[in-house]
């Protein structure tokens, strides 16, 4: 039961990357309605913006290591948040905010 319970959890983790990349934070939160013991609004945020450096990431063709550079997060820390394996941490979301901010106002390349 409870094998299939995280099972379920990574599943859930996955789509609200997937969902992350064409939908809101708060449409995403009214959509799953997911229940505080089961994903707090941290975790959630962090699947969200990671979906949306994803979604730059493949845009301008950024390598893992460029985005570690300029995320300035390790490598293989990087590659655990992408996995939804970790979450980020608050000065790491601030810094994934300010990157996602730069990438909105810089011009397309």
């Amino acid at each position: 039961m409870i094998e299939d319970r995280d099972f379920l959890m990574r599943q859930i983790k996955q789509m609200i990357q997937n969902l992350g990349k064409i939908l809101d934070r708060n449409t995403l939160r009214e959509l799953l309605a997911l229940s505080e013991d089961d994903m707090s609004n941290e975790e959630l945020d962090s699947l969200y913006l990671m979906g949306q450096v994803d979604i730059i990431a493949a845009e301008k063709q950024l390598t893992p290591q460029h985005l570690s550079v300029d995320l300035g997060i390790d490598i293989d820390r990087l590659e655990d948040l992408f996995k939804g394996k970790a979450f980020l941490t608050e000065p790491e979301a601030t810094s994934v905010q300010s990157f996602l901010e730069t990438q909105d106002n810089s011009e397309p390349t």
